[in-house]
């Protein structure tokens, strides 16, 4: 059985598991065999398994240890736990599932997870005193250099995409949220010359930003230049789950302030992610206010653009002045690729689809929250309210039904 999200949950709990297989004799088995020798738990990893048969030889040694098949993983008797050490999460689970494995599967993410909470929870008691010191002296050194290497790319990359947009003629902006289909127009546009993706963010504080913004559309429109710009919107509650998952797998960047004793992951949605209703700057759709009225004078929340009906086909576009912005749901993106290539001026685009999700680190215990979440119901109607711009009636009812039995 897939156990990720109660070992996050719960912690590590070291005494329940006599030995450790690691599931994956490649690169990645190599980096998470290290962690555990780190961790002084090497001693606790029985053999490597591995599915490729040329690997899984008795005289064959992989980090020093014996490297078996699955079948023999299956036929083994004491309490084992198989950590997956390879990018194969979902496939490697599904198998050995279907094989009738009697073994608790985890991934490596969340053995991580779990002993790293232990240690600031004070739970991890099989750990020496010099492990957990190092650790958390470790961790708030490099908490603060990702910290500060985050800033510096993030502004960075900000300021590069203005930059080049001063100098691209008729630039096109990928302009948009977090989780809304980023990664998979960048992946099908960033061999244009003329696309810039703005990662996410135009930043109105001291190098004023909004005001290069408003010269640059300016200086386009006396040049008789278009500055087109692709957008997403997705309903609010997957969206803000789905964020708040994305920042598991950076964890100097964020985890340090939800490493209580309480754990970070609360199966009450906001346990992890805090949210709070008292203002309108805590929805998650304030981002189209600060980053697509203020900068380009574009307000989607104008009730005469009247775009939960516009929006029935998956997009629209917006033209205002020289500024055009091709608006679209992300749960339609994969159907557009026609509509977009047109807006970009290519009738050969084609979308290169990357469903992060599936195939990200927290992927088997992000599958596991979705069916133990706890929503609060003044969070979602807060949210709901809002999607009610863009979402039509019938497609809010299917968004309250999938919702519905996780709501208290």
């Amino acid at each position: 059985m897939v156990v990720d999200w109660k070992m996050m949950t719960e912690g590590f709990v070291f005494e329940n598991y006599k030995k450790i297989v690691l599931y994956g004799a490649s690169s990645r088995g190599e980096k998470v065999f290290n962690y555990f020798y780190d961790m002084k738990m090497d001693n606790k990893i029985l053999s490597f398994c591995d599915s490729d048969q040329k690997k899984c030889n008795n005289e064959i040694k992989f980090c020093g240890k014996s490297v078996i098949s699955p079948k023999e993983l299956i036929a083994i008797k004491e309490d084992i736990l198989v950590v997956i050490s390879s990018t194969f999460l979902e496939e490697i689970s599904n198998s050995l599932e279907k094989m009738n494995c009697k073994h608790d599967i985890v991934s490596s993410l969340a053995v991580k997870w779990a002993i790293h909470a232990d240690i600031y929870t004070g739970k991890a008691k099989y750990l020496d005193n010099d492990i957990i010191c190092w650790y958390k002296n470790e961790y708030e050194y490099w908490k603060n250099i990702e910290m500060e290497y985050a800033n510096f790319t993030a502004l960075s990359y900000q300021k590069k995409c203005i930059r080049d947009i001063w100098n691209s003629t008729n630039p096109i902006i990928l302009h948009s949220r977090h989780k809304t289909g980023n990664n998979t127009l960048w992946l099908s546009t960033k061999h244009y010359n003329n696309v810039f993706f703005s990662y996410h963010y135009i930043d109105p504080g001291k190098y004023n930003d909004y005001q290069e913004v408003k010269l640059i559309i300016e200086s386009k429109k006396k040049r008789g230049e278009t500055i087109r710009i692709l957008c997403g919107i997705r309903e609010p509650v997957s969206m803000t789950i789905s964020q708040s998952w994305q920042a598991i797998s950076r964890p100097y960047c964020y985890q340090n302030s939800y490493l209580t004793n309480d754990f970070p992951f609360s199966m009450k949605f906001g346990g992890f992610w805090n949210d709070t209703i008292s203002t309108y700057k805590n929805n998650v759709y304030y981002w189209y206010y600060e980053q697509l009225k203020k900068p380009f004078g574009i307000d989607l929340f104008d009730t005469s653009l009247d775009l939960c009906d516009k929006l029935y086909k998956g997009y629209i576009i917006i033209k205002k002045s020289n500024i055009e912005l091709f608006l679209y749901k992300t749960e339609s993106l994969n159907l557009l690729e026609k509509e977009i290539g047109e807006f970009i001026g290519d009738s050969q685009f084609s979308m290169k689809n990357e469903n992060c999700a599936n195939k990200s680190p927290y992927a088997l215990a992000y599958k596991q929250y979705k069916e133990v979440c706890k929503i609060p119901k003044e969070w979602f109607e807060f949210q709901m309210n809002q999607a009610s711009y863009f979402y039509t009636v019938n497609e809010c009812k299917s968004i309250r039904k999938k919702y519905e039995k996780y709501i208290y």
